[in-house]
């Protein structure tokens, strides 16, 4: 299973206040946890009618990870990115693309972006 990495360009970490808000500005994050057993400081689902994605917030705030590298972990993604109205840098698991991205507006331009930006 494929897993994509979301972090700011300058690894500054994340402000999880601002993140736990971001989820809540959004229906589709649902069952929204904080200070999970599993040391991610924030976790929810992200849910569509035939998709879903588990979205943490790492122990250290540096990253936001979600499974899969397709469907509803790229709208997750977008929705995340706009939210918080700041740049944002992502890689896959395998680290065969890294992309920095602000002005996506759908999963075709977020695809066509990460083909462009392959590392391998």
């Amino acid at each position: 299973m494929q897993k994509l990495l979301i972090f700011n360009p300058d690894f500054q970490p994340f402000e999880p206040k601002v993140i736990e808000r971001a989820f809540r500005s959004c229906a589709e994050f649902t069952n929204l946890r904080l200070d999970e057993p599993c040391g991610a400081l924030i976790e929810c689902e992200y849910i569509e009618p035939n998709d879903r994605t588990i979205i943490r917030l790492s122990g250290d705030a540096s990253t936001i990870s979600m499974y899969h590298t397709w469907g509803a972990a790229l709208r997750a993604a977008l929705l995340i990115q706009k939210s918080l109205g700041v740049p944002l840098r992502m890689v896959n698991d395998d680290y065969s693309f890294d992309l920095t991205f602000s002005d996506i507006s759908t999963v075709e331009e977020l695809e066509a972006a990460m083909d462009n930006a392959r590392t391998s």
